[in-house]
């Protein structure tokens, strides 16, 4: 990774009619802050990263080879419960997972999906500290 630093954004286009919602949602809901605001578009800012929203959507099935994108939260409960209080549908529960990696070592890890307000995927992500 010489030259790359991390992940810098993650693109959506959404119908215009749901762009002010899905605007909502991830500023009013989720937390996310305004990072900037042109071309048409808006980007928010969670934390390294930048969640870019377009209003230019056509409703058709964009699956392409994004699947999801991940937020990292240090609270997975109390966001999953937020997420169902709000009555967004979970599409998979908070797991704990340590998969090996290949030093021996475990990364363990609490996830779980839900979808957002025009059907993209969401990940809840916590990486678990390991007491020694």
């Amino acid at each position: 990774m010489e030259y790359i630093k991390g992940l810098h954004h993650v693109s959506m286009s959404v119908l215009p009619e749901d762009y002010e919602k899905v605007i909502k949602f991830y500023t009013e809901f989720l937390g996310l802050e305004y990072a900037h605001q042109s071309l048409g578009n808006t980007l928010l800012s969670f934390g390294n990263a930048v969640l870019e929203i377009f209003p230019d959507g056509d409703g058709s099935a964009q699956q392409g080879p994004l699947n999801h994108f991940a937020l990292s939260t240090d609270e997975p409960d109390k966001l999953m419960e937020k997420v169902r209080s709000a009555g967004y549908t979970v599409r998979d529960e908070l797991i704990d997972f340590a998969p090996p990696m290949a030093d021996g070592e475990y990364y363990p890890l609490r996830y779980g999906f839900f979808i957002g307000p025009v059907g993209e995927i969401i990940e809840i992500f916590c990486e678990v500290p390991v007491e020694k």
